[in-house]
């Protein structure tokens, strides 16, 4: 379940050594956001605060979930506020130097790459745990959606979005 959060999130308490450790997991996933500076320090960070928080809550199954819901839905908001950063600044872009080709246009081929990216990630996680009986089901589903988000944060960040600091 959480094993592949665990081999990821190994190299998070680096990014955070100088840094007390705060009392909140998502404190230490806001902290290890903040602090990198490269894509695999970022992808450090994935599941940071989803593995503290069932180490403190414990492995049943609810506590899991909530916790890998918790994580996912802290990436789900940087992206958010990243996105719209971004939006806003690609079409001031477009309107700055309009593209003689509206297909080279860059905030329409960005959305339409957003809304490719939603849908890849919902057929991703269905497939996922397709065939999956009840148990585990959930859980594989909110760490996939959890992997999957904060995966688009660290490409937005660091391949489509290098110059906007709002992935930060």
């Amino acid at each position: 379940m959480l094993a592949s959060l665990r081999a990821v999130a190994i190299a998070a308490p680096t990014v955070l050594a100088a840094a007390p450790a705060p009392a909140d997991p998502l404190d230490a996933l806001g902290a290890c956001m903040d602090a990198v500076e490269r894509p695999e320090a970022l992808r450090a960070c994935i599941g940071l605060a989803a593995n503290a928080c069932t180490e403190a809550r414990g492995y049943g199954s609810h506590d899991v979930i909530a916790c890998l819901e918790q994580e996912a839905d802290a990436w789900d908001a940087r992206l958010n506020e990243g996105w719209d950063r971004l939006r806003k600044r690609t079409q001031a872009a477009d309107e700055a130097m309009p593209a003689e080709d509206p297909s080279d246009a860059l905030w329409p081929t960005l959305l339409a790459a957003q809304r490719a990216w939603l849908a890849f990630r919902d057929a991703e996680c269905a497939a996922i745990i397709a065939g999956m009986g009840g148990r585990g089901r959930s859980e594989s589903d909110s760490e996939c959606r959890l992997r999957m988000t904060a995966e688009r944060v660290v490409d937005l960040r660091f391949v489509h979005n290098s110059d906007i600091e709002s992935f930060q």
